[in-house]
């Protein structure tokens, strides 16, 4: 129980962070998606029912300060969650920094697309009138930025854990000839 409200006090703060803070930074920083690369983080290095934890709490949090049609953040930020969990079961089974790199990349470009899927799709059906508008350019800049950022701000993190404990070190097995 313990463990389950430090959680949600992180996901809180990160969330209170998100949507207060880093707003007012100069913009390449302000891109930074920290819910979605803690996601990410957490299904990796924690769990993966922990990570559906700060999934669903951070996109709840951030639905309500969000510009996109309601539930649209939540579900984005679920279906990464999924779909990094099955990244990191099938394919990067190992925690080091370098399947945590390519996981939050993959996953920083899945929130994005997903994101920008279900806002459409949405509008497309008339469900909803708000639609941010689609510029190639300027959604290509926004999410290089960001996938660049948030994989420094989860490789920060990990580096930082990495020496407090040994869960994060991945042990090498040199095969030795006969």
């Amino acid at each position: 129980m313990n463990k389950l409200l430090t959680h949600l006090g992180l996901i809180i703060g990160i969330g209170i962070l998100q949507v207060s803070l880093l707003p007012h930074w100069p913009l390449p920083v302000r891109w930074v998606h920290l819910v979605a690369a803690l996601t990410i983080f957490v299904i990796v290095v924690v769990s993966f029912e922990y990570g559906l934890l700060w999934a669903f709490t951070g996109g709840i949090f951030l639905e309500l300060y969000s510009g996109y049609p309601f539930g649209v953040t939540l579900l984005a930020l679920l279906l990464t969650a999924i779909s990094v969990n099955a990244l990191f079961a099938h394919f990067f089974t190992n925690r080091s920094l370098y399947s945590l790199l390519l996981l939050s990349i993959i996953g920083t470009l899945l929130f994005n697309l997903f994101l920008l899927l279900s806002s459409g799709l949405l509008h497309a059906l008339g469900l909803t009138a708000a639609f941010h508008p689609f510029i190639f350019s300027e959604t290509l800049r926004y999410v290089s930025w960001q996938v660049g950022l948030n994989a420094l701000v989860v490789a920060i993190i990990f580096l930082v854990l990495r020496n407090f404990t040994t869960r994060l070190h991945v042990e090498i097995h040199r095969l030795e000839r006969l």
